[in-house]
């Protein structure tokens, strides 16, 4: 019962709130929601990703033969500052396998590879392990919009894949830690999709990596994203006019 969890809040003295602003039904699942009262009042609304959906979507665009890679900055990440340090020596390596991949799938499909950069990247002629693929920095979801595949470790950003209902083609290396690579299976297991280890490109189904499984991809969708029935405006358009009733 999302509405009324009976805890020791109220004899603490703390108030629970008039209103709850939730985003996917897992937005519920977490340690706050033992102050919501009976009288607590959930606002569905969905994670500030789908604003830039709608945005994106209210603009002319087109499907093209490209695939994008969402940049995870491996070993450069500054939340992975540990991580960086201890496998440097594995960075070159990393990045070899990486372009492997892509020429696979340029082969294979018939797409150009382009790097959508994660946002808190930056890349110059001195600075870029992409070597001549392109890199579209601040265009992530017009990037993916634009694509047939996306490829991916385990950005946030696939929650544009999910919305754009976009392949996603899950990939891990045996240089990248445990935790980020259960991170990996983790959500490709959510939408149906297997993991391929950049060690091993042999035998890769291609048509089974750009089936899009669409009740799982609506169960991400509104877990993760948006419940369904939940107004279709800007996250504040929403707050505003709740606010407006008061």
């Amino acid at each position: 019962n999302y509405r009324f969890r009976p805890s020791f809040a109220k004899y603490l003295g703390i108030r629970g709130p008039k209103f709850i602003l939730a985003g996917g039904e897992s937005s519920l699942n977490s340690s706050y929601t033992a102050l919501i009262e009976e009288n607590t009042e959930i606002l569905w609304l969905h994670q500030l990703d789908y604003d830039k959906y709608l945005q994106e979507i209210a603009l002319p665009g087109k499907v093209l033969n490209k695939a994008v890679f969402l940049d995870a900055m491996m070993f450069s990440h500054p939340d992975l500052l540990d991580f960086n340090k201890r496998a440097q020596d594995k960075k070159e390596a990393y990045y070899v396998k990486l372009k492997n991949m892509f020429k696979l799938i340029e082969d294979c499909l018939g797409y150009e590879v382009e790097i959508a950069a994660h946002p808190r990247a930056r890349y110059d002629k001195q600075n870029n392990p992409y070597c001549n693929y392109l890199i579209r920095e601040n265009e992530t979801v017009s990037a993916i919009r634009e694509s047939r595949v996306v490829i991916a470790h385990n950005s946030t950003a696939i929650n544009y894949a999910v919305l754009f209902n976009k392949p996603v083609i899950f990939l891990s290396s045996n240089v990248m830690t445990g935790a980020f690579k259960s991170d990996i299976y983790a959500i490709a297991a959510l939408l149906g999709k297997d993991v391929i280890k950049m060690e091993k490109l042999e035998s890769i189904d291609w048509d089974v990596q750009l089936k899009v499984n669409h009740d799982l991809y609506n169960k991400y969708k509104s877990m993760y994203i948006k419940t369904e029935g939940s107004p279709n405006l800007p996250f504040w358009q929403i707050v505003a006019d709740k606010l407006k009733e008061l």
